[in-house]
């Protein structure tokens, strides 16, 4: 675990194959952060992460990542879960000046992502997952992308881009999909699969 850490410049973490829990307290670095955990078995977590520049953080199969606050100022935020065989995500406060790029893994699990702002693009990658995705509330000046998986399990109480806003339930073999309020400044597009399930739109704009 790491306390408190100020870096002028990169940070770079490497985890090996093991398990346990990464917990990174209060984090500072002007430059790029980084952690790589492609091989590690154990939960990341973060209280406070703050970066000038880009953040990354590569998953191993466990997938777990928890967040309370991230805030990168000038670069983009990537959670990388792809090698990840099940995975529990939540992210409290998450604040990007470039984009947010989010990758789930190919096992069933939960992403949870409660206040997302981002001045570029959203992608959340759950094309292999077979998971449920639920949006408190995400903002972005850029198109929203969100690809789902066989589950097609996802709900969203606010989101608001000033571009386009796509969900792809295309490879859905069921699906439950619920937004609350949804606002673009372009065109929004649901597409969903052969399966039987239901979408429900309060508000969309």
């Amino acid at each position: 675990s790491f306390g408190a850490l100020s870096a002028s410049g990169a940070v770079n973490i490497a985890l090996g194959s093991g398990s346990g829990d990464l917990t990174l307290t209060d984090i500072e670095s002007s430059s790029t952060f980084t952690v790589d955990g492609s091989s590690y078995g154990g939960n990341i977590n973060v209280a406070s992460l703050s970066a000038s520049e880009n953040a990354t953080f590569q998953l191993g199969s466990a997938g777990h990542f928890s967040a309370q606050e991230i805030r990168i100022t000038d670069g983009s935020f990537v959670l990388d879960g792809a090698n990840a065989t099940t995975g529990l995500t939540t992210i409290q406060n998450l604040t990007a000046g470039g984009g947010v790029t989010i990758s789930m893994g190919t096992g069933t699990g939960e992403a949870s992502l409660v206040d997302v702002t981002t001045a570029g693009q959203f992608i959340l990658d759950a094309y292999n997952f077979a998971g449920s995705i639920d949006v408190t509330r995400l903002t972005a000046s850029g198109s929203v992308v969100v690809a789902l998986g066989s589950a097609g399990d996802f709900s969203a109480s606010d989101v608001d881009t000033y571009g386009s806003m796509t969900l792809d339930g295309s490879t859905a073999a069921t699906g439950q999909i619920t937004f609350t309020s949804v606002s673009a400044g372009e065109n929004i597009t649901v597409a969903m699969g052969s399966g039987m399930g239901a979408v429900h739109v309060e508000s969309a704009q």
